[in-house]
Order: C-alpha cells, then structure tokens, then sequence
C-alpha cells in the first residue's frame, strides 16, 4: 500500500474511533433532559448506557466472522450504517426507538471495536505502535468531547438533536470509508 492510501486509511480510522465511544458518552449527561421529555423512571432510562456495554459482550464474538465473511470494509460499512442508523432511531423515533437505536448503535460499535484493531495489524503492521496509538487517542478524545459537550448542546438545541449530532460523524466516517 502506497503512503497516500495509508495515509487515507489512517485518517478513516482516526475519525472511526472518535465514533467509537461518543455516541456512548454523549448520554449520561442528558439523562435527566430525556427522563423529562419522556417520563420515564431514572432505573429504565439507566439501560441506555448499559445497552452498548451488553451489545459489546453480545456482539464481539461474531465481529471476527462478520469481518471474515464480508470482507473487513464491507463490515466496517455495514458498522457505520448500523451506529448512524441507531443514533438517529434514538434520537428521532419516540421512547421504543431510544431503545432499539441504542441496541443498534452499540452492535455498530462492537464490530468496528473489534475490527479495527485488526485491520491496523493487516495494513500498518511496520508502524502498528504510532498507529495504534492514533487509534486508542482518538477514541479517548472522542469520549471525553463527547461527553463534555453534550450537556450544552443539548441545553442549546434539545437532548435529540445534540444527541443526533454524532450522526454527523458517523455520516463522514461512512464517506470516508
């Protein structure tokens, strides 16, 4: 692989693993936005930040034989189309797509947590230390920005919307995949 392509590939995944956890963090600090908004008990609205954790556990397993089965950048599509399609469902589409958006994202995010590890092993296995570690710092920084934000967003434009934001993201990593 040339130095452009890699260099493409890289910035994909850079902007991949800031998907990797925002969309997860943006959450908590709006639970009490949505709880209003929805009327539903704190103890029920708490599953939206332990549906991802249990959709890792579930999921994780088989991103291995989804990556082997499609082809790695089929997977990788199909994950992004599945967290776009879950952070706007949670967004947008009542109290039963809160869930059922959440369940998807977190599937979409299981499968690029456990594939793009490897595709940093198969494509930059000269320098897999500096890339790796591109990788694990935009995944930090994209939490903490996510969850940092959130809260005035939401303030600024409603919990759906600053929640939907990270669509936007998922949206450009898809195009840049």
């Amino acid at each position: 692989m040339d130095r452009r392509t890699r260099t493409y590939l890289l910035a994909a995944i850079i902007v991949m693993a800031c998907l990797l956890r925002a969309p997860i963090t943006s959450v908590s600090p709006v639970l009490s936005l949505i709880r209003t908004d929805v009327e539903m008990g704190s103890a029920v609205l708490g599953l939206l930040t332990t549906i991802p954790l249990v959709m890792f556990a579930l999921m994780s397993p088989f991103a291995g034989a989804i990556g082997a089965r499609l082809g790695e950048g089929r997977a990788m599509l199909l994950s992004l189309l599945a967290v776009l399609a879950g952070v706007l469902g949670r967004s947008y589409a009542g109290a039963a797509g809160l869930f059922a958006g959440t369940l998807l994202l977190g599937a979409g995010i299981a499968v690029g947590n456990v594939l793009v590890p490897s595709i940093l092993k198969a494509r930059f296995a000269d320098r897999i230390g500096p890339a790796t570690g591109a990788f694990t710092m935009s995944m930090s920084c994209g939490a903490g920005i996510a969850t940092g934000v959130s809260l005035p967003l939401a303030l600024t434009l409603g919990w759906r919307h600053a929640l939907a934001l990270w669509g936007v993201l998922a949206a450009v990593a898809f195009l840049l995949w």
